[in-house]
């Protein structure tokens, strides 16, 4: 179909999907579309060479391109399906239990890649597919209301092949997204009802260097993962007293400068289960579960008679290793396992 008029950024057959791949190397449809509101990119990254040489006097003689680097990134509400997938496929297991509505899914990190396609239609007129993609970082991010009431999944990735396709048949998820409310808190061990905002951010470290004699990467391999977090609490007990001073000063009571990065040895340093029709026969929930995280920052929000809200605490910290150093357990309507 020939481009007669300017496109229209928000028509509705506009999406950003993704799929698994069966193997590396052979590119599928999507079937996971991300609702999104804002916030969507495809980059192809190609590093072009300029060359001189002589014949051409002050000018560049040629070009060369040495590679692509394609990437993505977009945003979504956090719904149970699109969740599932997204933390499945970026942290590499599933285990699926159960044998009806609703099932129990249990995500692990992996070494391994799942391999991905990934695409981006516009008005059906252009439609791109990353072969071989990957995601490198998922973001929670969930705000109080008046900033953001649904939790959200920033996503970004990479790939090693791009691609003209044609479009797929794009669906939605149709159960609502997790609202600020539907959640519920742990922090160092206990439940706590004043979180107002949290931003957890988890990362794999790739080498995504790897080259055979072509203008695409042909490999890539894990090699760390990190989950960096930051959460703003209500300061209405003496627990966010406590907390600040132990990041700063070492322990609860600390009161001298010290060595110690706080470390509570409870076994639920942070959690996070975001549930709706808990009491009702679908339940639809998430909960990501770091046993152990270093808290390495804290600050107070400044007193001030203009002030126009009561005291924040805003810690920052990130995960270190335990037995299963993080997991999510999504239950949903999905009857088999995802990776």
């Amino acid at each position: 179909m020939a481009v007669t008029l300017p496109l229209n950024p928000a028509a509705a057959v506009n999406y950003f999907g993704f799929a698994p791949q069966a193997q590396k190397g052979t590119g599928v449809a999507a079937t996971y579309f991300a609702a999104y509101m804002e916030a969507v990119e495809l980059t192809h990254n190609e590093a072009i060479r300029r060359i001189r040489e002589a014949g051409a006097g002050p000018y560049i003689a040629r070009d060369v391109k040495d590679i692509y680097v394609p990437g993505f990134r977009f945003a979504t509400p956090a719904r149970p399906l699109i969740t599932t997938a997204i933390l499945a496929f970026f942290l590499g297991a599933d285990t699926k239990t159960g044998v009806a509505d609703p099932y129990t899914h249990t995500l692990t990190p992996a070494d391994t890649v799942t391999w991905l396609s990934a695409e981006r239609n516009i008005s059906d007129e252009m439609t791109e597919r990353i072969v071989d993609a990957f995601f490198t970082e998922v973001q929670i991010d969930i705000r109080k209301r008046d900033s953001g009431p649904e939790a959200m999944l920033i996503v970004t990735g990479g790939g090693l092949s791009p691609a003209v396709v044609s479009p797929s048949t794009d669906t939605y998820e149709t159960g609502r997204a997790w609202l600020r409310s539907d959640a519920i808190w742990k922090l160092d061990g206990a439940v706590v009802t004043n979180v107002e905002r949290a931003t957890l951010t988890l990362k794999w470290l790739y080498d995504e260097s790897i080259l055979a004699d072509a203008v695409n990467r042909s490999d890539l391999a894990k090699l760390g993962f990190e989950a960096d977090l930051e959460v703003v609490q209500v300061v209405n007990d003496d627990d966010q007293i406590e907390a600040y001073q132990a990041t700063h000063y070492g322990t609860t009571t600390g009161v001298a400068a010290s060595e110690t990065v706080y470390q509570p040895s409870a076994t639920d340093s942070f959690e996070v289960k975001l549930d709706y029709d808990a009491a009702g026969p679908l339940e639809r929930s998430v909960t990501v579960n770091i046993p152990k995280i270093a808290w390495t920052d804290a600050r107070l929000t400044e007193p001030t008679p203009s002030a126009t809200e009561a005291v924040r605490l805003i810690r920052t910290g990130h995960l270190i290793n335990a037995t299963t150093p993080i997991t999510a357990v999504c239950l949903n309507s999905g009857s088999t396992d995802l990776v």
